[in-house]
């Protein structure tokens, strides 16, 4: 029965044309105005009945259910009620929305229930707390100390040593040897040049278009000419 409420109210937030005002005033009716249902709720799941009502108090402070009055401080009167009579069910939507605490105490005051939230609250908050020390002190706790053993003028490698007293694995290559010569300045190494990029020497014969275009005009000139001297 929470789940449904809950679900009714996640549709009225996806699309509020969805639910009217009929649909909360039918669960109001059948969840919290029924006597016998209201007392099977206290009997068997009090946490439940403030769930629902909670549910219904936040359709009422977003504006999705506009009831009567009557119907606000009823609902107000019993969630405050639940929760001095069996503490804060902690919820989603009531331990941790102040917004929601404001609302209801500013409609109805029922005795014990400002101190069942200040009470939750504090736990909250110092379960949270101890719940980041803890892991605060764990982190530092499995923080290791690293020593660097010097390079060895045999291969230039660097070994890191734990705190417990062994030593690591080479991860560095060997520094490549530079050789210098009393002159500071001069260095003894490889020197890049430049190589020019020439174009190959090509022997054969190429012909261009134009060349081309030339020869043929050659030749049908001599055949016109040859032509015309045998038809003379």
């Amino acid at each position: 029965m929470s789940d449904f409420v809950n679900n009714l109210f996640g549709w009225e937030v996806s699309d509020p044309e969805l639910v009217d005002d009929t649909v909360w005033q039918d669960v109001y009716e059948t969840y919290v105005n029924d006597p016998s249902m209201k007392e099977w709720f206290k009997k068997n799941n009090p946490n439940a009945y403030q769930s629902v009502t909670a549910r219904m108090l936040e359709a009422v402070r977003h504006d999705y259910w506009k009831p009567s009055e009557d119907v606000v401080e009823n609902l107000a009167k019993e969630y405050e009620e639940s929760v001095a009579e069996n503490g804060v069910s902690c919820c989603h939507h009531t331990c941790g929305n102040p917004l929601l605490h404001e609302f209801v105490s500013g409609t109805v005051s029922v005795p014990g229930y400002a101190e069942q939230i200040e009470t939750a609250t504090k736990t909250k908050d110092l379960e949270t707390t101890e719940t980041q020390s803890s892991s605060g002190s764990h982190h530092d706790h499995n923080t290791g100390n690293a020593t660097v053993v010097p390079k060895t003028s045999s291969s230039g490698n660097q070994t890191s040593q734990d705190s417990s007293g062994g030593y690591g694995t080479d991860t560095s290559k060997p520094e490549p040897e530079v050789k210098k010569s009393a002159d500071t300045d001069y260095v003894e190494g490889y020197e890049m040049q430049k190589d020019s990029a020439e174009k190959p020497e090509n022997n054969g014969v190429s012909f261009s278009g134009s060349d081309i275009f030339g020869i043929l005009f050659v030749v049908v000139a001599a055949g016109g000419i040859y032509l015309g001297i045998r038809k003379k």
